[in-house]
């Protein structure tokens, strides 16, 4: 390409581009050093870091400067974060920091703080929401790197302990650039698979920058968002990272951690033997109460059945009574006494009438004898008065002894044998009686059958006798 097809940038152009190439290249770096030179104006501070060799400007702008924990002042050694700038008003490149601390892992410290406090007040540290390790695990998920010592401790115990537990290991880098990222992938790996019921994470001791992914918060969400429960087991005892604030159970080293998680089989053979123990205890207790159950038992059929059989004996009893009160008789009693009342009555209003014929003829006679037309009328009009109301009377009487035959007719309906052979039962005669025991019969006897509609006749083939008829005959033997 010549000079001539070349695009032609502005300055502001040329600083902007810079800024971006700067910004996308190194977009957050630590830097460690000794203050030269501090300036200030505005709030904001300018201050050079220096070591053997170099030189680098710096600027703190006023919205960081403000919530500095500490004065910074020449001659003090400092790390600090931020990104390279290219000031166009000055044609500078300065480093903005966005963080400053003294040096000995202050930084670092800083950093650890204030991403504590923030997961904190978000809750996933909340001790209330902290699970439970399992009893006794189906697998064990293990997350650490495959060539350290931590794996060795963590097998070897769980060998010792459970030898047959399966164990399911994810190799990770547990330090340096891309660790934290791996880490948090194996825990959402084991924790979705459902292979393991815990997962033991962790890795040997070291400093606060060795332990760093450990304090990222990418492995501290992964950790709380976990299906199942999780152990810290990062560095010696002394260590603190913040995935043991988010693991449900912190260790103080790996060993220990395989400890926690997996059961020793001695002592879970100790604890089976002493349970079998106890359970022999307790049927040994159970065998007197388990007999007195039965006899209880044997007790309260006995009862039920005494129960019953005296109900069998009063349902006997009342079976008798109704075959004696023979429906079609007491039908036949009633409706002649129906008719006889009916002829009473008809005989009374005969007689009533006959009276008022006589009465209203010797009135008549009276009357002729003195033949006032209008004492005639009047008497007149009282018999016809009279006369209505006997017929009222009469009528009255009439409908009420009808009344009464109609509820007699209907109590001698309702106890009409015929109702009963409806339902599907049937009256068994010999000779013109009525069968009411089976003992009464023999085989080879002729029955009549009536039933609902028409019936037929029968030759007994067998006799069967009531279980309680046979019990009252054998206890009757027996006395």
């Amino acid at each position: 390409m010549t000079n001539k097809q070349r695009a032609i940038l502005s300055v502001t152009q040329v600083t902007k581009l810079l800024n971006e190439v700067l910004i996308s290249a190194i977009p957050s770096i630590l830097v460690e050093g000794e203050i030269s030179e501090i300036r200030s104006g505005k709030g904001h501070l300018w201050i050079t870091l220096k070591d053997e060799g170099s030189q680098l400007a710096t600027v703190i702008w006023a919205s960081v400067a403000k919530t500095l924990k500490f004065t910074p002042r020449v001659g003090q050694k400092v790390q600090c974060e931020g990104h390279f700038s290219y000031w166009a008003g000055g044609a500078r490149l300065n480093f903005v920091i966005r963080r400053i601390a003294e040096s000995g892992e202050g930084l670092l410290r800083q950093r650890f703080l204030e991403l504590k406090a923030k997961l904190e007040q978000e809750g996933l540290f909340d001790k209330a929401r902290k699970r439970t390790l399992p009893r006794l695990p189906r697998a064990v998920g293990i997350i650490t790197s495959a060539e350290g010592a931590v794996v060795h401790d963590i097998e070897t115990r769980i060998r010792a302990r459970m030898p047959h537990l399966p164990r399911y290991l994810v190799d990770v880098r547990v330090q340096g650039q891309g660790a934290a990222e791996e880490i948090a992938r194996a825990l959402q790996l084991l924790s979705r698979a459902g292979l393991v019921d815990v997962i033991i994470v962790g890795r040997g001791g070291g400093s606060l920058e060795d332990l760093w992914a450990f304090n990222e918060e990418v492995v501290v969400r992964a950790i709380f968002g976990a299906a199942v429960p999780v152990v810290s087991a990062v560095g010696h005892e002394t260590d603190v990272t913040l995935a043991d604030f988010a693991a449900d159970v912190r260790a103080p080293t790996p060993t220990a951690a395989a400890e926690l998680v997996v059961p020793d089989r001695a002592v879970l053979t100790r604890e089976t033997n002493d349970l079998a123990r106890r359970l022999g205890s307790i049927e040994d207790l159970l065998a007197p109460r388990e007999q007195a159950l039965e006899d209880e038992w044997g007790r309260l059929r006995m009862y039920v059945f005494m129960k019953l059989s005296a109900a069998g004996v009063a349902l006997k009893a009342g079976s008798g009574q109704l075959r004696q009160i023979e429906p079609r008789r007491l039908l036949e009693r009633l409706r002649l006494e129906t008719n006889a009342m009916l002829a009473r009555l008809a005989a009374e209003v005969r007689a009533q009438l006959q009276r008022q014929r006589i009465a209203v003829h010797t009135t008549g006679q009276r009357l002729a004898g003195v033949s006032p037309r209008q004492r005639c009328q009047v008497e007149l009009v009282e018999l016809r008065s009279r006369w209505q109301r006997l017929r009222a009377a009469a009528s009255a009487w009439q409908r009420s002894r009808s009344d009464r035959l109609t509820t007699l007719g209907q109590r001698i309906e309702a106890t009409d044998h015929r109702r009963v052979l409806a339902r599907g039962f049937a009256i068994v005669r010999q000779r013109g009686r009525i069968v009411s025991e089976a003992a009464t019969l023999r085989s080879g006897d002729q029955v009549a059958v009536e039933l609902k509609h028409g019936g037929f006749d029968a030759a007994v083939a067998a006799v069967r006798q009531a279980a309680s008829d046979m019990e009252e005959r054998k206890d009757g033997r027996t006395n």
